[in-house]
């Protein structure tokens, strides 16, 4: 999935551990679709983002770097709910 601007993502060790992110960014920076995450949530319990003031899912550096792990795995053949299990 391209992101809005263009750019690829900052490689992310360019980037703050305390950084904040929406689910378009990490949409965007993981390749997997907004619909994949809201599944994965709710299927497997993860990625469990923190909500911010509005309700709005806020993910962290550590929830990417994850996600991105199990998208490599997932693309090698393994199935998310043996890695990530249910919710």
């Amino acid at each position: 999935m391209p992101c809005p601007d263009g750019l690829p993502p900052a490689p992310l060790s360019a980037r703050s551990d305390d950084e904040r992110l929406t689910i378009d960014a990490v949409a965007c920076e993981t390749g997997l679709s907004k619909h994949v995450l809201r599944a994965w949530e709710r299927r497997y319990g993860f990625p469990a983002p923190m909500r911010d003031a509005k309700g709005n899912r806020v993910y962290t550096r550590a929830d990417v770097a994850r996600l991105l792990q199990i998208k490599r795995l997932v693309s090698a053949g393994f199935r998310p709910g043996k890695m990530i299990g249910p919710a």
